[in-house]
């Protein structure tokens, strides 16, 4: 559901989580800060703990992770990207990249019906108390001279 919408951001929310066993309605804000920094806020509305994952499926190419900034580098053909995540640090920050152990299933894309292939998703993943936000910071153009 939209609830604000312009030319630099955006904000809805939506329910598909707002059953049982969750009860957590998620919003989310899109704001476009210039033309090389974008900021993402969720806020995970209910009440007590949760388990929650927060995921970014991301173009294919070199990565760097920073555990300690919470920070994941991205390195394409044309751009790098630098995401940085303000969230509790109860949320483990890890990137995957084609697993299939068990029931966890994650770093895949399909272009094709039938066909899959690796690419890296950032995760963030673990117990918090809601309501809580987490916010990602996009910053495009960076250039790191690797």
């Amino acid at each position: 559901m939209c609830i604000e919408h312009a030319a630099d951001h955006f904000e809805g929310q939506h329910y598909a989580y707002a059953r049982s066993p969750w009860n957590v309605v998620h919003r989310r804000r899109v704001e476009r800060i210039d033309d090389e920094h974008w900021r993402v806020t969720d806020d995970l509305l209910g009440d007590g703990e949760q388990e929650v994952a927060l995921r970014w499926h991301t173009v294919d190419g070199d990565w760097r992770l920073d555990e300690s900034e919470r920070k994941v580098e991205l390195f394409a053909a044309d751009v790098d990207v630098a995401i940085a995540f303000d969230v509790p640090r109860t949320l483990a920050l890890r990137v995957l990249r084609g697993v299939c152990d068990g029931d966890a299933v994650a770093g895949w894309q399909s272009e094709y019906y039938g066909e899959k292939g690796p690419r890296p998703t950032i995760e963030l993943r673990g117990r918090v108390t809601l309501p809580v936000t987490l916010v990602t910071l996009v910053e495009l153009g960076q250039r790191s001279g690797r």
